[in-house]
């Protein structure tokens, strides 16, 4: 015959009072096997874990509302120029030329970076910008495998030389409307000029 429980005493009480170990090293017994087994789940935790406050590393971060460019970094600044822009792509070119106000106010190694980076979207941004020098352009338009929207950005950019726009015209992968509007800003020149 069993004896009498307790109120409110239930099995499911019964397992969490066993995980209540006294020492470090008792295992907490969650509750039985199928074989009848007692199953462990491991050791009850020694102390709990210490808060960890990042106020010491603060000093380390940038300040607030810096500019997250690589020359801006102490660190990076002591690192060789060329190492910058070795990696860089369209999208850290793209920011550099808007951050330095233009093609032209870029180094002569910056610019051979930026026109080696092979994107024809990166290659029609700075087709499309005014103040692009034209020897950048005709850099741009001797380079391989420009598709039309380089092209239609060489044609319609008003420096474009007719030397460029010659270029332009004898593409293969120029279309009608980029050969009609190189064409147009041939003419336009050539009444500029005289």
């Amino acid at each position: 015959m069993t004896s009498p429980k307790p109120a409110g005493f239930s099995k499911a009480k019964q397992r969490s009072n066993a995980c209540e170990a006294p020492s470090a090293e008792t295992p907490c017994t969650v509750g039985r096997s199928q074989h009848g087994r007692q199953v462990t789940t491991g050791l009850k935790t020694l102390a709990p874990a210490q808060k960890v406050t990042i106020q010491p590393i603060a000093e380390f971060f940038p300040p607030k509302g810096k500019a997250s460019c690589a020359q801006d970094n102490t660190v990076a600044s002591s690192i060789r120029p060329e190492a910058l822009l070795i990696g860089m792509n369209k999208h850290h070119a793209r920011r550099m030329i808007q951050q330095k106000g233009g093609v032209a106010n870029l180094t002569a190694r910056e610019k051979t970076a930026v026109l080696h980076i092979p994107s024809n979207s990166l290659r029609a941004f700075i087709a499309r910008k005014p103040d692009t020098p034209v020897d950048v352009l005709m850099d741009i338009a001797q380079l391989p495998g420009l598709n039309d929207t380089v092209l239609n950005a060489l044609a319609e950019n008003e420096r474009s030389t007719n030397e460029i726009l010659n270029l332009v015209i004898r593409h293969p992968q120029a279309s009608d409307d980029t050969r009609t509007a190189a064409r147009f800003q041939k003419l336009v020149n050539d009444t500029e000029t005289a």
